[in-house]
């Protein structure tokens, strides 16, 4: 199998924002008219999305690395921030 064959168009950090767990999000199916919980990686992700050329999924996944590290870190120094 392809390295970064699996291409999300929307982060997978943004879903932990509505996740308990950070590996599952809840979602709603309209029609069924039904809740249903799936995994965080399966979201929002296509084969080849951007392109078979895989340097540009490795490029968008550096830079949302930076983008959660930083976040992580922000949410942290809050977090302490708190606890005063």
């Amino acid at each position: 199998m392809a390295e970064n064959k699996w291409q999300h168009f929307v982060p997978q950090f943004y879903f932990k924002y509505f996740s308990i767990d950070s590996k599952n999000i809840c979602g709603y199916y309209l029609r069924g008219k039904k809740h249903y919980r799936s995994p965080i990686v399966s979201q929002s992700a296509k084969n080849y999305f951007y392109s078979e050329n895989t340097e540009v999924e490795k490029s968008f996944s550096s830079i949302e690395s930076q983008f959660n590290f930083k976040e992580n870190h922000r949410k942290r120094q809050f977090s302490s921030f708190n606890r005063l």
